[in-house]
């Protein structure tokens, strides 16, 4: 078993460790060359829902429109082809999941059975900040896959929900770095109650990591045992857990469910893999470049009277790279 430390050992700085794995070759020629410095392409993955949440799948490009702010931007690349997915697996195993845990197991067996053959799945189980866990490093074997998440226990801890998601995110971010989104999609689900009690990493930290990498967050909230008595001040605990949550999901163009029984918890899980695989990819070379600042993006479907109601889930914004 591998164990992801708490501090130093998952730091934002290890990912500096992926910019030695290329070196620019110089190249001697008698003749000056002009060199031209090409704008970088921006892809979002787009899910666009129907007024009953279902995905809505007959789109072309002209349907489209992406802005920067105010600033319309031309979209350059398009497509809706299902494609292979990596995607890890974050098991909430705390305490306060103990009687929800059967059902846990279940939901995150349901999204398993549905790999396509190309799909790589990783399993990350989490309790407190010194008990993140790999279980499984990336696979597409789904008997390997069902036997790691059937051996996963229930143990006390304070929950570090923003740390599991950090190490997560870092871990798939290393996977398959050359491999362009348009060619396979990256994603977490993430189960778990959402009350963070004992996280290193700020909820600032995770945001500015995945604003630098286009990895999309479902999340399965099972928040019905959380205390929801607040006051004017202070939320509740279920307040609280329902907001991070819905605004981790909102951050990255993903999803947050919260089913309220065992039968529901299962349609999520159905829901949540059909979403993986029905989405749009576009691109486009964003006019105006300031390299490394976070850009507000935001992608509208043209109106057409009589159309029902549509609503489009994207991230709001990204980093562009240095």
């Amino acid at each position: 078993m591998t164990f992801f430390r708490k501090h130093s050992s998952f730091r934002p700085a290890a990912l500096g460790l992926l910019l030695f794995g290329t070196a620019a070759l110089a190249q001697e020629t008698s003749q000056p060359v002009q060199s031209v410095s090409q704008p970088p392409m921006v892809k979002l993955n787009v899910i666009v829902l129907d007024s009953k949440n279902n995905p809505v799948t007959d789109l072309r490009q002209e349907d489209f429109h992406v802005f920067e702010g105010d600033t319309p931007q031309t979209i350059s690349h398009f497509s809706k082809e299902d494609v292979p997915i990596s995607y890890g697996l974050l098991i909430d195993s705390s305490g306060s999941l103990k009687t929800q845990f059967k059902g846990v197991i279940g939901a995150a067996n349901t999204v398993i059975k549905s790999n396509g053959p190309d799909d790589e799945t990783l399993i990350v189980r989490f309790i407190s900040s010194d008990k993140i866990e790999l279980t499984q490093d990336f696979t597409s074997n789904k008997e390997v896959l069902h036997n790691s998440l059937n051996s996963i226990q229930v143990e006390g801890g304070q929950t570090a929900v923003i740390d599991a998601l950090y190490v997560a995110a870092e871990r798939i971010g290393k996977h398959r770095p050359e491999e362009d989104i348009a060619r396979r999609r990256r994603a977490l689900i993430l189960i778990s109650d959402g009350e963070d009690r004992n996280s290193s990493f700020k909820k600032d930290e995770l945001s500015k990591l995945l604003r630098k990498q286009n990895i999309q967050i479902f999340i399965i909230g099972l928040i019905g045992e959380l205390d929801k008595d607040g006051g004017h001040i202070r939320k509740s605990a279920r307040e609280k857990a329902v907001a991070l949550l819905e605004e981790l999901a909102k951050e990255t163009g993903g999803l947050a469910f919260f089913p309220r029984s065992a039968s529901e918890l299962q349609t999520v899980s159905s829901t949540i893999v059909r979403h993986l695989h029905t989405q749009y990819l576009i691109g486009y070379s964003p006019i105006k470049v300031n390299e490394g600042s976070y850009r507000k993006a935001r992608i509208k479907l043209v109106d057409v009277p009589g159309r029902d109601k549509r609503r489009v889930v994207a991230r709001p914004g990204y980093t562009l790279p240095r």
